[in-house]
Order: structure tokens, then sequence, then C-alpha cells
């Protein structure tokens, strides 16, 4: 199960990049704000979930860490170096892209 979480972690990142890729390439493109803001809450939604498969993943890791080392209770195996790696990891993972349309007419508006 970890593996395939992490398979679909990989996806949706991969996804995400793309659809900012598309995102920007489009603000140079000048296209009506309608595809836009379609392209830059498709970020958004790939962030959030790529978040909550990250939170997901290490849940079962730590699960599969407590039944592998025959520890009854799970949340003995969590350390303070466990809890600020997920919360870095989580915090690297929602870095996007705001949204800022109707600022700038120019065709550069996404690097002002």
């Amino acid at each position: 199960r970890c593996r395939r979480v992490n398979d679909l972690m990989c996806f949706v990142a991969l996804f995400g990049l793309l659809m900012m890729i598309i995102d920007c390439e489009l603000r140079f493109a000048v296209f009506p704000i309608g595809i836009l803001i379609l392209t830059r809450s498709l970020v958004s939604l790939s962030t959030l979930f790529l978040v909550g498969l990250v939170l997901y993943y290490h849940a079962l890791d730590i699960r599969l860490y407590a039944i592998n080392n025959h520890i009854v209770d799970w949340r003995i195996t969590i350390t303070i170096r466990n809890i600020f790696f997920i919360i870095g990891e989580c915090l690297v993972c929602a870095i996007h892209p705001f949204f800022d349309y109707g600022k700038s007419k120019s065709r550069l508006s996404g690097l002002e």
C-alpha cells in the first residue's frame, strides 16, 4: 500500500508541475481569465491532494513500523525528528503560485 501511495504522490506532483508550466505559458500568451483560473485551480487541488497523500503515507509508514517491531501503541514510534520531517515535507509540497489575476495586463505579468 505504501508503494502505491508513493506512486500516486509522484503522479500528482508531476501533474501539478505540468499544470504550473501550462499556466505560465498561458499567461505569456494572454489567454482568457477563465482558462487561467481553471489551470490555477487544478494546481491548487493537486497541491492539496499531494499534502493529504504525504500525511497518509506517513501514517501508513508509522503503523507499519509499529507492526513490524511488535509495538502495541503506534504513538510510541513517533519522535520529534519524525514530526519535524513530516511538517517540513508538507511545507515543501504546499508551495504553489498565488491567485493574482487582474493585477497587470502586460505580457510578462507572471514575472513582475
